[in-house]
């Protein structure tokens, strides 16, 4: 949806309704510029694809994922790669969903 927007800084995305969305993968991938988003409304109940999402997003500061739920997605590749504020916290919070799966 927004790959490659590189010059996208932020976006308000806070109505958008994800309640059947399956692939968020790559949704983010080359925003170079993105410092902050709020993903905390998505629903990502019936997500199945989320890799490179946040890829090479080389300067995000801020990221609320923390309703996120990965219980369905595979595999998971890729999430945080480049990120360079990204912690640890950011994949438990894939990792922990994933893995009350198996």
């Amino acid at each position: 949806m927004f790959d490659n927007c590189q010059s996208l800084t932020s976006v308000n995305i806070s109505h958008f309704n994800t309640s059947k969305v399956t692939h968020i993968g790559h949704m983010f991938d080359q925003c170079h510029s993105l410092r902050s988003l709020d993903l905390s409304n998505f629903d990502t109940t019936l997500v199945t694809n989320i890799d490179n999402m946040f890829y090479n997003c080389r300067i995000l500061e801020f990221l609320d994922i923390s309703n996120f739920n990965t219980y369905e997605a595979r595999p998971l590749f890729y999430e945080f790669t480049n990120v360079a504020h990204a912690d640890d916290s950011y994949s438990a919070i894939f990792q922990r969903n994933a893995s009350s799966h198996l």
